[in-house]
């Protein structure tokens, strides 16, 4: 069923930035896997997954189809290690029942289809395996199971530091399910697990640049609401309807807001429920105890930049086919009931399973799919934009940006996509009104600077163009594109020595390109310079002989030779 997923294409949802214009794949050298396993602040630091993506490029380099089969087999992989864990506790056959309900959940869809959500995947593999070989360790007490946990714990952390929960499951395990006492003594087992984990949680929050402040404005409220979020990750996994790539969560504006209630209701049934269960029946307090461990990272403790996402429960999901299996273990009146019930979700899974997969076939579609869900999702409206930009369809792109803006005001991405879209379809005023809008919201942002100021260059109004420019050199004085635009900026103003000393400048200090060498001998052409103009185009041609302007170059200094023997007669 996720085979059609091999021939999707990537989508402009992160795949880029982590896959295609991402270097550091490009090379399995051991300098350059040391550079993916070397931290650096302000970056996630997911080395193992960056590794996985150099393989995937080895292999097969930029074709989408490897980096989809390599999600599916670790999927997969995933879903054996579910069935070996289960089949610990349940009857094979209610454990093959868990591990296929496991399979096709659609909650996964997202982490298995979306090439960039391979650290859902990869970080489970390594999770559930290392969980597995914990029991194996416990029941049989072999040493190499021990140490063989501990490392495939290290690389679940290394493809994704939320993973560092894995001690807690431990835990849980020893204390509901193990078929050895639990004592003091236990804690000793934790200690290599907690080593890691406490220090990818340092780094974590010190240097990965996590929220600088809550969503809501405070832990409390954020605390609250997230039980409202756990509730509905619960309602997506049992009763998939209208799952989304992303969601939007409006910030509650006060304690009496429904959503914060609601979420206080929660807390104090699911505090119950545990306390409950751990009395009473301790396979269900462990899936209960399973499904709220896992959230913890993603319980905005510490502040991250999404309150909601289906991928955040992959690893929590475990929970439901345990619990299945809990009930299928049951009476056989029980049986009876849940058999049936089971059939009609497992039904409706599989159907909901395809449509979710189908969804993500290209960025079109995803976005396109989000749109018809939520009608004023500002990241679909804008990412659906920028897939019509791509296609140079301007004019289908322009209302997506709007009503990215609308329900986003301050919006940068949508603000600085607008005003480059009405550039780039040639209506410059708009161009201006949206950018000079833009401006005032955002006055020191590169992107935004930019684009007004090819707007004003353009339109034909080089004087406003020229200082956005130069504001742009101080932020960054080397930048290739800005250096080119000013220079040409010079040349709208019709001031050709200014524009021939500034590409020379560009030249003289090592930068290098075809657009410099072009316009640096045409501003020599329209001096007067036509030595100089000859040999800057016959450099062009020695340089970019291939190039698609090589043909028109040959004819301008055939037209500068001709001139100059002229002027010699």
């Amino acid at each position: 069923m996720l085979s059609p997923s091999i021939r999707y294409d990537f989508t402009n949802w992160d795949d880029r930035g982590l896959v295609l214009g991402n270097s550091v794949i490009r090379s399995l050298s051991p300098s350059n896997i040391a550079r993916m396993f070397t931290p650096r602040a302000g970056g996630t630091y997911q080395p193992v997954r960056l590794l996985s993506y150099a393989i995937d490029y080895k292999l097969a380099g930029y074709s989408q189809w490897i980096y989809h089969l390599h999600n599916i087999l670790l999927y997969l992989l995933n879903i054996l290690l579910v069935y070996l864990i289960l089949s610990h506790f349940f009857d094979r056959k209610y454990a093959s029942i868990g591990a296929f309900l496991f399979g096709f959940l659609p909650v996964h869809i997202e982490a298995v289809v979306w090439v960039a959500a391979r650290k859902e995947v990869l970080s489970g593999l390594f999770f559930f395996l290392a969980i597995y070989l914990y029991i194996l360790f416990r029941k049989e007490k072999n040493g190499w199971f021990f140490v063989l946990s501990i490392i495939s714990s290290f690389l679940a952390i290394l493809s994704k530091p939320s993973t560092i929960v894995l001690p807690g499951m431990l835990f849980l395990y020893d204390v509901a399910l193990s078929e050895r006492k639990f004592s003091r003594t236990n804690f000793i087992l934790y200690i290599p697990y907690l080593f890691p984990a406490i220090l990818a949680g340092v780094y974590f929050i010190l240097l990965a640049g996590t929220q600088s402040s809550f969503h809501t404005g405070g832990f409390i409220q954020t605390f609250f609401l997230e039980f409202y979020i756990a509730a509905r990750y619960i309602l997506n996994l049992v009763f998939p309807y209208h799952l989304l790539p992303r969601y939007i969560v409006s910030a509650p504006v006060s304690f009496l807001d429904w959503r914060i209630i609601f979420g206080i209701v929660f807390a104090i049934v699911s505090i119950y429920l545990l306390l409950f269960t751990y009395k009473k029946n301790r396979k269900i307090f462990f899936a209960l105890g399973w499904f709220y461990v896992g959230l913890i990272p993603v319980f905005n403790i510490v502040p991250i930049s999404t309150l909601m996402a289906d991928r955040y429960i992959y690893i929590s999901s475990f929970a439901y086919p345990f619990a299945l299996c809990v009930l299928l273990g049951r009476s056989k009146g029980l049986r009876r009931f849940v058999y049936p019930v089971f059939g009609l979700l497992l039904v409706w899974y599989a159907f909901s399973f395809v449509r979710m997969e189908k969804v993500w076939r290209n960025s079109e579609s995803l976005w396109s799919y989000v749109i018809s869900v939520d009608p004023d999702h500002p990241l679909a409206h804008n990412n659906l934009g920028m897939v019509y930009v791509e296609e140079k369809e301007y004019e289908l792109a322009i209302p997506h940006f709007k009503a990215a803006l609308k329900s986003m005001p301050k919006y940068k991405s949508a603000f600085t996509n607008l005003s480059g879209a009405y550039l780039e379809s040639g209506r410059y005023s708009d161009a201006i009104f949206w950018g000079e809008k833009a401006m005032h919201l955002f006055p020191d942002d590169p992107k935004i600077i930019f684009n007004l100021g090819n707007a004003y260059a353009r339109a034909g109004e080089p004087e406003k163009a020229i200082p956005l420019y130069r504001k742009l050199l101080e932020m960054k004085p080397n930048d290739v594109d800005v250096l080119v635009n000013l220079g040409i900026v010079y040349t709208y103003a019709g001031d050709w020595e200014k524009a021939a000393a500034h590409f020379q400048r560009m030249l003289d200090s090592g930068m290098k390109d075809e657009v410099v060498y072009l316009n640096l001998a045409s501003a020599y052409y329209k001096t007067g310079e036509l030595d100089k103009a000859i040999g800057y185009f016959s450099e062009f041609l020695r340089l970019y002989p291939d190039s698609p302007d090589a043909p028109q170059v040959r004819k301008n200094i055939k037209l500068l030779k001709s001139m100059t023997d002229e002027s010699k007669r």
